[in-house]
């Protein structure tokens, strides 16, 4: 075992500077020993003496041991391992029946497999410093105080674990700010926190900044940024200059003044989330392969939230069966194209139309009394079914001897 006498004698309370007074020998062995066990950088070795001096008095066989346990219980790689243990090293003190209990609580109480364990863990590793009566308290408090099932919670913790970080104190007061700043309801608080759940981690401060910014960038009232943060909440967590850029790009790419950015992000802001690599992937598949017009894209922009490497075929599924000006300011382009195929294959009847095929789930189902899943077992969009789609679309296109043109097609058409 190493020396004790050789432990660390001061740690400098200064941020940006750490004062360990170590025997040189001592502390240059241990270095070696964990970068050799661990594959841990220099930089990184100190850090962590800084936050745990502790494990540099571990008997070596005793800490090879606890990381073969520990990559074993949680199937975690040598680099899995090495990120839970920077950040959090006194996992390195754990006993093994107290990790084993550790695990059995998370998957008893929030029915996390044994997979969203190792993602949680190795995510959050201070999970292993959690009571047990600590966990359920905070189970409990955003069951009762967000809104949450018992199975969303555990959803919205397995994707955020370290909202289980927060003291009840700290996740209240978030809530309320966030509230009162958007002038929200508990219900739409609940829907809002569900969509992004780590807007509760984001600064009050910072909010409120972010909020200023986009009402004067976009030119957006309250309502307005209300109604846009309720859709994609996590507008919240950009960058001010990823922002700017975002929209000087669109300006750029599709023409738009200052004024259609300001209603095109208010009705569709998830054009935020979207890669500018891929909007012009999609944008060159739709005017090149495909004939839109800029305008089309403008007056039906959910069209760029399609996958790029599915977005052609969701486009001849719908022109093959439908004419385009029935659907070009439809949403054709969002469902999967696999549940369009199948709905469109069991309605092959008066009920065939782009109203019934593109609706909600939930409204299809009524209508019908079947799922969606169920018609994509039935009729599955496999090689053979696309072929037979495309060979339809282009016999179709053939005999009208008209180049596909959705801006000429679909004139008139109410936007």
């Amino acid at each position: 075992m190493a020396d004790v006498k050789n432990k660390p004698t001061q740690v400098s309370s200064d941020a940006d500077f750490v004062d360990l007074r170590f025997d040189e020998d001592f502390l240059s062995n241990r270095q070696a020993f964990y970068r050799a066990a661990f594959g841990i950088s220099s930089a990184d070795f100190l850090k962590v003496v800084q936050a745990y001096p502790k494990f540099l008095n571990y008997d070596d066989n005793l800490v090879l041991a606890k990381k073969a346990f520990y990559k074993k219980e949680f199937s975690w790689s040598d680099t899995d391992f090495l990120k839970a243990f920077k950040g959090e090293p006194s996992i390195l003190g754990y006993a093994e029946p107290t990790i084993v209990s550790k695990k059995k609580l998370f998957k008893k109480e929030f029915g996390w497999s044994d997979k969203d364990c190792s993602n949680a863990f190795k995510g959050f590793p201070c999970l292993f410093t959690f009571a047990e009566q600590t966990v359920l308290d905070k189970k409990q408090f955003y069951i009762t105080e967000y809104g949450l099932s018992n199975e969303t919670c555990s959803k919205v913790l397995k994707r955020i674990p370290q909202l289980l970080g927060l003291s009840l104190d700290s996740a209240g007061e978030k809530k309320n700010f966030i509230q009162q700043e958007l002038n929200l309801s508990d219900q739409e608080f609940s829907k809002m926190f569900i969509s992004c759940p780590s807007i509760t981690t984001f600064s009050s401060t910072g909010m409120r900044e972010k909020k200023a910014f986009y009402k004067k960038e976009f030119g957006w009232s309250d309502q307005e940024f209300r109604k846009v943060a309720l859709s994609t909440p996590n507008v919240f967590g950009f960058a001010v200059e990823s922002v700017k850029a975002k929209k000087t790009f669109y300006k750029k790419e599709f023409g738009w003044s200052d004024q259609d950015c300001k209603k095109i992000f208010l009705d569709f802001p998830a054009l935020f989330c979207l890669s500018e690599k891929s909007v012009v992937a999609k944008k060159n598949i739709l005017c090149d392969d495909l004939n839109f017009d800029i305008a089309d894209i403008k007056n039906n922009i959910r069209v760029l939230s399609a996958p790029e490497n599915s977005l052609k075929l969701r486009f001849i599924l719908a022109d093959t069966y439908f004419d385009t000006a029935s659907f070009v300011n439809r949403n054709w382009a969002i469902p999967n194209e696999r549940k369009t195929y199948a709905r469109i294959m069991h309605l092959q009847d008066s009920s065939l139309n782009p109203t019934n095929v593109f609706c909600a789930e939930k409204k299809f189902f009524d209508r019908f009394g079947i799922s969606s899943n169920k018609l994509m077992e039935i009729y599955p969009l496999n090689k053979e079914a696309i072929a037979r789609v495309e060979k339809t679309y282009k016999e179709k296109n053939a005999k009208t001897s008209i180049k596909l043109n959705t801006t000429e097609r679909a004139r008139g058409a109410t936007v």
